[in-house]
C-alpha cells in the first residue's frame, strides 16, 4: 500500500512540474548546425521547431509556441514554405530522440525502485 502511494505521489509531482512551465530550446540553426543550447521558460504549452529554406539554405528556428500549435506533431505551411513541429514536453524541440526520452526513462526507473 505504501509503495502504491509513493508511486502516485511521484506521478503527481511529475505532472505538477510539467504543468508549472514549459522549457524550450531557443534560437536559430542554419545549414545543419546543431540545435541551439539556449533555453527559455515559456507560458505556452508547446515548444516549436520551424524549418524553412532561406536563400537555398535550410534554417531552423527553435522556441516557444505563439499560439500556432494545437497538438503534438508536424505540419507543412505551404503559404510560407515551412514545416512547423510542435511538442509538449520540456526541451522537446530538437531532432534528438534521446533528449526527448531521457526524462521518461528516469521517471520509469524511479517508479520501479519504489
Amino acid at each position: 500500500m505504501a509503495r502504491r502511494t509513493l508511486q502516485l505521489l511521484l506521478v503527481l509531482v511529475l505532472a505538477l512540474a510539467v504543468i508549472a512551465s514549459r522549457k524550450c530550446y531557443s534560437g536559430v540553426a542554419v545549414c545543419g548546425d546543431k540545435h541551439p543550447q539556449s533555453k527559455e521558460t515559456c507560458k505556452s504549452n508547446y515548444c516549436v521547431k520551424i524549418t524553412s529554406a532561406l536563400n537555398y539554405e535550410s534554417q531552423k528556428v527553435y522556441g516557444c509556441d505563439d499560439g500556432t500549435c494545437k497538438e503534438n506533431g508536424c505540419h507543412t505551411d505551404l503559404t510560407f514554405a515551412k514545416e512547423i513541429c510542435c511538442c509538449s514536453k520540456d526541451l522537446c524541440n530538437t531532432s534528438s530522440l534521446r533528449e526527448f526520452l531521457l526524462p521518461v526513462m528516469i521517471a520509469i526507473v524511479i517508479a520501479s525502485l519504489l
